[in-house]
């Protein structure tokens, strides 16, 4: 309970405004206290009727926007951030089913798995394994595997690997909690990623715009206009009594800066509005701020993501380059239409193509897991389609090929943002062990022994990017006699360290088929695109001629 009081509910508490509320918080705004005052002065001293048609079309843009626009969005918001649901955590050394609002920093949580079955909190993965879907916070769908925190002094705990997040949708969990994973509780309510999330919909950053920028120089030459227009009024002319002269100058100040200039915007914007939150319509985007709809009419360039944005989003493993003797092989080309195919098989298990040394890396450099409800791979895009193609079975841990050799992985290298790389270390039927390494080909060139370079890497690499291949290095290397905590203990640098490499990986991320049509028509708008790619230089060049985006030669 003292927790539980210290760190609040684990809920995100979204305020909706009542109709007052929001009707008074809309009206309050200087555009309509200043449509007020020239509204007023015209029904009661000058033109009546258009008064009265500025009063009506002001009350009614601003209840529309208030209370069919506004208010609806922030009501559907409180309901995505909510979560109403019980969950399983460890108190008093038993399993307790409690409301998710009763979760607390430090607490042990059960990850139930199924359908619509979100994770309750943000945490750490002790015990298990668990396969999620964060789409709600990258927009990808594709499942993304967790692993547990590893008992070694050399482990790093990194947000990817080990780290699962609020709102995700829990694919598969197992571990020994009752048959479920085990998460260790580090954030709850609007601390989590996805009460940041909530956040930066409800309360957006300021965007600089050019427009707002030079209003305060526009306000000024008005005003200077309108202080001489009023100075005129009251020095030069008899109005009569003091009210008469004063509303004359409301209505003189209302012709200068005419109050249905921000009604018209405002009703401009609803409209806008509820056009793209149609749900007849194309785009079902809710906006909680139309004043910002007019500045996606000013966008000058267009920034795109090349993977999944322009190209479509998974790999095709398109062949390798196997090295023999320090000398590059013959090109293997596969069928990547049709990956799992005996053709591709047969290239893969000839020796001459693929160096046996080649083989096992192909099939264990990876950390991809298989989802037990559905079979499909989980993991990096890249390393499941080069699984899919080698044609091993994956096992708990191991790698077993057509041809019935086993390979125990003992330790699995993430990818990690430092190094540029991510590999294994695996033990076979003999007790030998055998480190692979894989990355982008020129960190895997400093990795390597410069004695296992072949002397035509750099040609051979730049032309595979010039031809639109995602090619990543591999290498190996033995680690000699040791056992399976040695391993676990021993830092990552020595174990990457003094490879040799054996090959290269050659991967082909086709174009979306309405990709140049798209660009095409951002042209044609005058809006300048942009890719915006950590794949090599030369791939990205390659995919915008593609395109359209780059047209020079």
């Amino acid at each position: 309970a003292e927790t539980l009081a210290a760190c609040g509910d684990n809920s995100i508490h979204v305020h909706v405004a009542g109709i007052l509320e929001a009707l008074g918080s809309e009206f309050s705004d200087f555009t309509y206290i200043f449509n007020s005052i020239g509204t007023w002065a015209y029904i009661a001293y000058s033109t009546w009727n258009i008064g009265s048609v500025w009063l009506i079309m002001m009350l009614g843009s601003g209840i529309y926007r208030a209370l069919f626009i506004v208010r609806p969005n922030q009501k559907k918001i409180a309901e995505m951030a909510a979560m109403k649901q019980s969950c399983t955590v460890l108190r008093d050394n038993k399993w307790k089913e409690i409301d998710v609002s009763q979760i607390v920093l430090g607490d042990i949580v059960q990850v139930h798995d199924g359908n619509d079955a979100k994770l309750p909190c943000d945490g750490i993965l002790l015990q298990g394994s668990l396969i999620v879907n964060e789409s709600m916070l990258t927009g990808e769908p594709m499942p993304i595997a967790k692993a547990p925190v590893e008992n070694n002094t050399n482990f790093r705990v990194t947000d990817k690997l080990n780290k699962a997040y609020a709102g995700t949708l829990a694919l598969e969990s197992t571990g020994p909690a009752e048959g479920k994973s085990i998460l260790y509780c580090t954030n709850v309510g609007a601390l989590t990623t996805r009460g940041q999330l909530v956040r930066m919909v409800l309360f957006p950053a300021s965007v600089k715009f050019k427009y707002n920028d030079q209003l305060p120089i526009v306000y000024s030459i008005m005003s200077i206009y309108i202080a001489i227009v009023v100075l005129v009024l009251i020095t030069l002319s008899d109005i009569g009594s003091l009210v008469a002269t004063y509303l004359t100058v409301l209505c003189t100040v209302a012709m200068a800066l005419n109050p249905m200039l921000p009604v018209s915007m405002v009703m401009g914007q609803s409209v806008s509005a509820g056009r793209l939150d149609d749900p007849k319509g194309d785009y079902h985007i809710k906006c909680l701020q139309p004043g910002r709809i007019p500045i996606a009419g000013k966008i000058s360039t267009m920034v795109f993501d090349k993977t999944g944005t322009i190209t479509k989003a998974g790999m095709d493993f398109a062949g390798v380059y196997g090295v023999s003797g320090q000398r590059f092989c013959e090109k293997v080309q596969f069928d990547d239409m049709d990956p799992e195919s005996q053709q591709n098989r047969n290239l893969i298990d000839n020796a001459a193509l693929v160096p046996a040394v080649l083989r096992r890396a192909l099939a264990t450099c990876h950390t991809v897991k298989q989802l037990g409800s559905t079979g499909a791979l989980v993991g990096n895009q890249v390393e499941c389609a080069m699984v899919r193609t080698v044609g091993w079975s994956l096992g708990k841990q191991e790698m077993t090929s057509p041809q019935g050799e086993v390979l125990r992985i003992v330790r699995e290298l993430e990818f990690d943002h430092h190094s540029m790389t991510s590999g294994a270390v695996v033990r076979d039927s003999s007790q030998r062990l055998e480190v692979f390494i894989k990355g982008s080909y020129e960190k895997v060139k400093s990795l390597a022994l410069p004695q296992t370079v072949p002397p035509d890497y750099d040609q051979v690499t730049m032309q595979c990017a010039k031809q639109n291949y995602y090619t990543l290095g591999i290498s190996n290397k033995d680690l000699g006699s040791m056992s399976d905590d040695q391993v676990r203990n021993m830092p990552r640098e020595q174990l990457e360290r003094g490879v040799s490499i054996c090959g290269l990986l050659l991967f082909r991320n086709e174009m979306k088929a309405d990709s140049p049509d798209a660009i095409e028509s951002l042209k044609e708008g005058s809006v300048r695109s942009v890719i915006c790619t950590g794949d090599n230089e030369l791939t990205g060049i390659a995919i915008g001629r593609l395109c359209g985006v780059v047209t020079t030669s």
